[in-house]
């Protein structure tokens, strides 16, 4: 489904559903697609963000995360989500309105504590590539009438 569509850009939800007849069904989100329509082509926009690694960029550079996790709200005070949430570097990441929000996908188990954690396109500039700023100004330019989530 569609998650966000601005301007040339656009990013796609993919869920999962799976039941296998027993008694703890899983259904979640797979991941994001984000596309540069005035390009025709996929964007993996953790190609944005200086020093990501893993599996496609998916874990933020210390600093970075750093910040992401003083914007998390599942990780303060008495949460019970507290630990898990602030062991954690691994998103899934896409563009929004307002900036990139870096998702928490957790085991079935902790699921209960993901969240979307949107982080503000100018709080984000010092740690984007060229690519990355590019497209974060492209981004910046749309209108909100542009904007469909």
């Amino acid at each position: 489904e569609v998650s966000f569509h601005s301007g040339s850009w656009l990013v796609v939800q993919e869920r999962y559903d799976l039941y296998c007849g027993g008694a703890h069904p899983s259904s979640g989100i797979a991941g994001y697609e984000t596309w540069n329509l005035a390009t025709g082509k996929r964007v993996e926009p953790w190609s944005w963000i200086r020093g990501s690694k893993g599996n496609f960029g998916s874990t933020a550079p210390d600093n970075l995360n750093a910040i992401i996790l003083a914007n998390a709200t599942r990780n303060k005070d008495e949460d019970d989500c507290k630990d898990s949430v602030n062991n954690n570097s691994s998103y899934l990441l896409r563009p929004a309105e307002n900036g990139l929000v870096f998702s928490t996908s957790f085991a079935y188990v902790i699921r209960a504590c993901d969240e979307d954690i949107e982080m503000p396109y100018s709080k984000l500039m010092p740690f984007l590539t060229r690519e990355g700023k590019s497209a974060v100004e492209s981004l910046m330019k749309v209108r909100p009438a542009e904007v469909t989530k």
